[in-house]
Parts: structure tokens; C-alpha cells; sequence
């Protein structure tokens, strides 16, 4: 075996080092979903879908489903044959196979030809002339050059594993070319990390306490005013007994006075009241609150928190800083969001903008040192306390006169007024200023929650118009079909290889390490990283190539190529662990390279059978492992036995293409 870089252990095991960041589920999407009762033209476009997807297994099952269920045209004779041949070699066609397409060659022919049954001739021409002299090649190229772009770009996408000879390399120039300009096409470096983000829940409306006011505290309101307003009108019924002008215009004063009071601190106690709630709500905890459970809704939206506010520290400041003077913040916006969403029952990532929404208003606040502006907000002004201490100091006084006016004229009279009066203003005042004050506090409180959720709506609005141009499933897919044709072409430029001197390639892709994933209902897992694996099979062995790809950027970063014989192969196989999957390909000198093709789901969704199978189905995992089990079970004679099985194969395939009309 030969290794040309580097020259470390033969066959690395690189199947240790993945870590899910961050995963979505884009279960609003339905793309991959067919009803029961669908229609065949419903389940022929559910077919191309997936076709589209990279997932050429479950789109033969629909199409074919939907043909035999009489759905035919040029379109679906066109993918009809495109299923059957996209992702395999003609090693694995099996009689069945075959049959059908024997026995179907006539069923897409219409009396009004298009693009879709040039393209359906054209796929008939090329099977028939495989092996054919250049200059009828030619001519079938040309043909093919004048297909419509999306018939073009299909056949070059599907058909890259079942061509050969020198059609395969005069069609592989057009299919690099074409992976050359597509690849970064559509905005894929700034749209790509838009697949991986969930589906945002919407702001929830914060619950505001309502007034907290007791049976006891009407009480006293209703009982001290009563008995207040009796003990006044009898002081004054007395003063005017005997006319004293002094006397009455201290009462006056009183009663002015004390209506001032009575305003003044109600205003006094709310204010207070309100900067002692938010005081508590956003000073720094005495003592840390402890982190929910593990794995807990509570404990995720605890590290989510946790990470944005480390990497929001605003410039100027120090992490330690920024992390002390924010940490009452912290603190109350957590338990917020965990109380508004803990029955959302989708995991803390759908709300991930509504952190860093408010983790960046916080920044903002702190940059501009308004961050504790509340205290200036509630804060008493001087005027409210000095015209609360005069008007404390005026009734004191004037009350006092009063009271004397009154005594001198009935002094047992006076003397019960002024206690009723005392203890009737005492409750009265102690149970209006608790009703005024909850009602004030639930009310502002009312005023600022809709303020916030405004504003939270407005943040919502603009990450969900941010959003609306996130890939496809298919983009997603054509972009890694791209990639790996780019990969294939690379290879072969450095092996100086031809295509038709590979007698059989296969590609195997997992997710690389620090990952993030994410599909749509049902559709396989597309990851922000990739690890792709490339064998190439030719006379004198296997080229194995290694690379992982940054998904986003279109970059291959870092080659590993191996290379060894065919009767080094000792065996191969996938291992099956619940959802998870891993490749094993061991070699006779105990090297062995192991591969996670399928991660467990990390997610509270889990994988359902359908999405498990198109992840397998998409990943190549079943054409790597057709090809490597016959390498391992026959040696160098699998040469042999692959070219005597497609001669074999193309003869009956070219018979079975060749009642096609045209």
C-alpha cells in the first residue's frame, strides 16, 4: 500500500472527533411528504423531489408508483429512467430492473414531443451508443448540447456513476464545467448558514402580576375613609359653631393639605416600589441561581445565554466586566425566557434569536450607560418629596389648629373627632396607597410589557425577512453534488487518470468534526461540515481520497490520499447502532478505517424511518458498500468480473431503450 500524504498511519480512524454544535428540524417544510391519499401526479412530483434531493431510492419507489398508476408523459419517462439509473453502476441492476425498463420503453411516448422527450431520446441514445466509434459519440454529444439547460444538468447530475468509455470522458468535461460555475451559485456562501437555523418561535407576550390587593386592604380603604370623612365633617360642624376665622382657615388648609399629601406619596410609594421590583429583578444575585437539569429545557436555555453573553462583550470592555456588571441581566432575561417558553416543547433553539435579540439590547444599553436608567426613570423627583414634606408640615399645623378650634368648642366632641380622624386617615391611607400603588405597578408594567414585545416583534420580523432566502433542500443538495463531482475531477487530474480509466468510483460523506446539521421533515441531514470519502477503482488498485469540505464556503480543507491493492481489502461493512451508522473498511495488515456515516439524533424530535432511510439513501453509503463488499469478496478478478457484468448488463439494457420512439 502507498500513502503520498502524510506519511503517518495508513488508514487514519477518524471516526472519534464529532461534536454536534447546533441542529434544526424544519418541520413547517413538507417537501418530502406525501399524503395517503396523493394523486399520481402528486406522488411523480413528491419523486422528483426527492430525485432532486440526492435520494434516488425513495424517488424510484413514487415514480414508479405513480407510472403504474398511469401517470405518463415525456416528463415521467424522462425521470422514470433517470431513477433507475441515477447513483448506480450497471453492476447493480438486477433482472427486475431491467425488466421494467424492457417492458416500459414504450409507455412515455406522446404525440406532442418537447424537452422532456428529446431528453428521454437522448438517455435512450446514449445507452445504445456506450461503446460506439467517437464519431457517432460525437454526434450523441452534440445531441446532447442542444438539450434544454435542466435536462442537461439532470443527466450530467444522475448519470456521473453509470457512464463509461469514452462517452463518460467527453460528457465528464461538461459535468465539471457545470459543477465549476454552479457550485457557488445562488449566494451560496451567504445563504448556506441559513439552512441551519431553526424555525423561530414568535415572541410570547410577557404575564404581568396583577394587582396584588387583599380583601383587607378594601377594608380599610372603605372603613378609614368613611370614618376619616365623618370625624372631618364633625370638626368642622363644630368649628362652626363657633365662628372663629382662624380656625376655619386652618381646617381648609388641613383638608388641602392633606389631599396634596395624599398625592405626593402615592407618587412617593409607587416610585419606590417600582425601583425596589426592578432592583430586584436586575442587581446581581446574592448567590448564583443553581442550573436546571441536564438536558432540561431550563439548562439549554442557561448555556445559550451563557455563550451569547460571552461573546457579546462590547468593545472597550473586559469579559470580566461586561459578565459582573450585566449579571442581574443575565439572570432575570433567563428565567423570563425559560417561564414564557418552558411548555413550547421544541427545545430552546427555535428562540436562539430571542436571546441574542435581547442579549445585543443589553449591550447596546451598557455601551450608551443606560443600562440602569430605570433608576433615573423611577427615581422620586426632589419636588414630589419637598411638596410632600410641606404638605406633611402644613397639615401637621394646621390640623393642629383646627383641632384646637374644635376642642374649645365641644371638648369631648373634639377629642373623639381627632382620634377618629387619625386612626380613619391611618387606614385609609394604608389601604389606598396599596390599592394605588398595585394598580399603578400591574398597569406600567402592562405598558412596558407590550413595549417590549413590540420590539421584540419588530426583532423577530426582521430575522424571520433574513430567513427568506434560506436553501433549499434541493439547492443544498445540487451544491454537495457540485462539490463532490469538483473532488472526483480533482482526483483524477492528480492521478492523471481519465474518467473512463476508473473502472468503478464510489463516495462516502459524513459529517466532520464541530458540525452543525439540519433537514427538512423527512429529508436527510445536510451538515455545515463534511467528511468525504473517494474511491476510485482502476487496473491497479484503489486511490482513496480524503478531505473534509466547509460546506458553506465550497472549501476542501486538508487531503489525505491512501492507495493500495485489491487483494488488500479484507472486508467491509456498515455497523448499525439505534439511527447511528458506521463505515468499516479493514485491510489484511489490520489497518482499518471507521467512518459515522449517520449520527444519533441529538434532537427531542428524533429521526423518523423516513428520514433515517433518506440520510442513508443520500450519503452513498449503499453504492460504497456495493462496490468495496465485491472488491473484498473477489480480489483483482472483481476487474474481470465488473467488465464481463456490464457487457452483460448493457446489452439488455440497450434492448430495452431501443423501442423508444424517435
Amino acid at each position: 500500500m502507498t500513502i503520498t500524504e502524510p506519511a503517518s498511519a495508513n488508514i487514519a480512524r477518524d471516526s472519534a472527533n464529532v461534536a454536534v454544535q447546533a441542529e434544526a428540524v424544519h418541520g413547517d417544510v413538507t417537501v418530502y411528504q406525501v399524503s395517503p391519499g396523493a394523486s399520481p401526479a402528486e406522488r411523480f412530483r413528491a419523486g422528483v423531489r426527492y430525485l432532486g434531493g440526492g435520494m434516488p431510492t425513495k424517488a424510484k419507489e413514487l415514480i414508479v408508483d405513480a407510472v403504474m398508476d398511469g401517470h405518463r408523459s415525456g416528463e415521467a419517462g424522462f425521470h422514470w429512467f433517470l431513477a433507475h439509473l441515477s447513483g448506480r453502476t450497471r453492476r447493480e441492476f438486477s433482472d427486475a430492473d431491467i425488466a421494467r425498463l424492457r417492458d416500459s420503453a414504450s409507455w412515455f411516448f406522446v404525440q406532442e414531443p418537447d424537452e422532456w422527450t428529446d431528453g428521454l431520446r437522448l438517455l435512450g441514445r446514449v445507452l445504445d451508443s456506450l461503446d460506439a466509434p467517437d464519431g457517432e459519440l460525437e454526434l450523441v454529444v452534440k445531441e446532447f448540447d442542444g438539450l434544454g439547460r435542466l435536462q442537461r444538468n439532470r443527466i450530467l447530475r444522475h448519470l456521473s456513476l453509470f457512464l463509461a468509455g469514452p462517452l463518460q470522458d467527453m460528457l465528464w468535461v461538461r459535468a465539471a464545467e457545470q459543477a465549476r460555475s454552479g457550485r457557488m451559485a445562488r449566494k451560496r456562501a451567504d445563504r448556506v448558514w441559513k439552512f441551519f437555523q431553526p424555525n423561530p418561535r414568535g415572541p410570547h407576550l410577557k404575564s404581568v402580576r396583577p394587582p396584588a390587593i387583599a380583601a383587607k386592604d378594601w377594608l380599610r380603604a372603605y372603613f378609614g375613609t368613611a370614618g376619616l370623612a365623618a370625624a372631618i365633617g364633625y370638626l368642622g360642624y363644630l368649628l362652626l359653631l363657633q365662628p372663629r376665622i382662624s380656625a376655619i382657615g386652618a381646617y381648609v388648609a388641613a383638608v388641602l393639605a392633606a389631599c396634596v399629601c395624599a398625592n405626593s406619596g402615592g407618587e412617593w410609594c409607587f416610585r419606590n416600589e417600582m425601583l425596589r421590583l426592578k432592583d430586584m429583578r436586575y442587581l446581581p444575585p446574592a448567590v448564583p441561581r443553581p442550573r436546571g437539569p441536564a438536558g432540561g429545557f431550563t439548562n439549554g436555555v442557561d448555556k445559550m445565554f451563557g455563550h451569547y453573553f460571552a461573546k457579546y462583550v462590547p468593545r472597550g470592555a473586559t469579559r470580566e466586566e461586561w459578565l459582573a456588571d450585566t449579571a442581574g441581566f443575565g439572570r432575570a432575561l433567563r428565567e423570563e425566557v425559560t417561564e414564557l417558553y418552558r411548555e413550547a416543547r421544541t427545545g430552546p433553539k427555535p428562540i436562539a434569536w430571542l436571546v441574542r435579540y435581547l442579549i445585543t439590547d443589553v449591550q447596546r444599553r451598557w455601551t450608551a450607560r443606560t443600562l440602569f436608567d430605570y433608576r433615573r426613570r423611577y427615581s422620586t423627583p426632589p419636588t414630589v418629596k419637598a411638596t410632600f414634606l410641606l404638605a406633611v408640615t402644613t397639615l401637621a399645623a394646621a390640623g393642629l389648629w383646627a383641632v384646637f378650634g374644635a376642642l374649645t368648642a365641644a371638648p369631648l366632641g373634639g377629642a373623639s373627632a381627632m382620634v377618629l380622624a387619625v386612626g380613619g386617615a391611618w387606614a385609609a391611607a394604608a389601604g389606598w396607597l396599596t390599592i394605588t400603588v398595585e394598580r399603578r405597578r400591574s398597569a406600567t408594567e402592562s405598558e412596558e410589557a407590550q413595549g417590549e414585545f413590540a420590539d421584540r416583534r419588530a426583532a423577530f420580523d426582521r430575522w424571520r425577512a433574513k430567513l427568506a432566502d434560506t436553501p433549499t433542500d434541493a439547492e443544498m443538495a445540487a451544491w454537495l453534488d457540485c462539490d463532490r463531482r469538483l473532488l472526483i475531477d480533482d482526483a483524477l487530474r492528480h492521478y492523471r487518470l481519465a474518467p473512463s480509466d476508473v473502472i468503478a468510483h464510489a463516495m462516502l460523506e459524513a459529517p466532520a468534526g464541530h458540525y452543525q446539521r439540519a433537514r427538512v421533515r423527512n429529508g436527510p441531514w445536510r451538515y455545515s461540515r463534511y467528511r468525504l470519502l473517494l474511491f476510485l477503482l482502476t487496473t491497479d488498485g484503489v486511490r482513496q481520497v480524503s478531505t473534509e469540505l466547509d460546506f458553506a464556503a465550497g472549501a476542501f480543507v486538508g487531503r489525505r490520499r491512501t492507495n493500495y491493492r485489491f487483494d488488500a481489502v479484507s472486508s467491509v461493512q456498515v455497523a448499525e447502532t439505534g439511527d447511528e451508522r458506521t463505515f468499516e473498511l479493514t485491510l489484511v495488515d489490520g489497518n482499518s478505517l471507521g467512518v459515522h456515516v449517520t449520527e444519533a439524533s441529538a434532537g427531542t424530535d428524533g429521526d423518523s424511518p423516513e428520514a433515517s432511510a433518506a440520510t442513508r439513501d443520500a450519503t452513498g453509503v449503499d453504492n460504497t458498500l456495493h462496490v468495496l463488499e465485491g472488491i473484498a469478496a473477489e480480489g483483482k478478478r472483481w476487474i474481470v468480473h465488473e467488465s464481463r457484468r456490464r457487457d452483460n448488463r448493457l446489452t439488455v439494457l440497450r434492448d430495452s431503450v431501443r423501442s423508444l420512439p424517435g
